[in-house]
């Protein structure tokens, strides 16, 4: 989740013993603290991957008013990967419009994949980047390895959750207005391998 650092919100994960007790060999105490950016930080989903390390995503604030994908990947102690990103770190911004992810899953390449919501033209979109196992974007999916997706001309767009198929297809879900202004729909959409929305789907 979250942790108050006095001033704006930092990631901040938290982990357990089987009884629920605090894991005193994770992190401090059971507890990881982790300032991303200038301003608020705040994470929304987290993963394990195939060695144990944990993946963490959210949103960034700049301090100027825009926010971006955020995504920290860690070890088993709770110490950010040097290896990954910048010092553990890495930030994606879809233009210059706020951005958020919401979702990730780890697809059979073991590429990462975020899924959340950007602002463009006003409105907000389903919005997808693909990392390497470095946390380098993809740059053979969508463009330059971020995707966005609107289901309409004027309509805001939420993706909340991400699932990779036995085909490696994309799925993600959340929901639009675009149908009317105002009223919330389900809305899903697949996307092949390389990004593109599948028009058989």
């Amino acid at each position: 989740g979250s942790a108050w650092n006095g001033s704006d919100l930092d990631f901040a994960l938290a982990r357990f013993t089987t009884t629920g007790a605090a894991d005193p060999s994770f992190g401090s105490g059971g507890v990881v603290v982790t300032p991303i950016g200038p301003a608020t930080d705040a994470t929304r989903t987290i993963a394990i991957d195939g060695s144990g390390r944990i993946l963490v995503a959210g949103l960034s604030a700049d301090g100027l008013g825009q926010t971006t994908f955020a995504l920290a990947r860690y070890d088993g102690t709770g110490t950010l990967d040097p290896l990954f990103g910048s010092g553990g770190v890495v930030t994606t911004a879809f233009g210059s419009g706020d951005a958020e992810a919401r979702a990730m899953v780890l697809d059979g390449s073991a590429r990462i994949v975020l899924a959340g919501t950007a602002t463009t033209a006003g409105d907000t979109d389903f919005a997808l980047a693909r990392y390497d196992g470095a946390g380098t974007l993809d740059a053979s999916f969508g463009s330059g390895g971020t995707v966005t997706t609107a289901f309409g001309p004027s309509s805001d767009d939420e993706a909340n959750a991400v699932a990779v198929d036995a085909s490696d297809r994309i799925v993600v879900a959340g929901w639009s207005d675009a149908a009317a202004a105002g009223n919330r729909d389900f809305a899903l959409a697949r996307y092949d391998d390389l990004g593109v929305p599948d028009a058989a789907f």
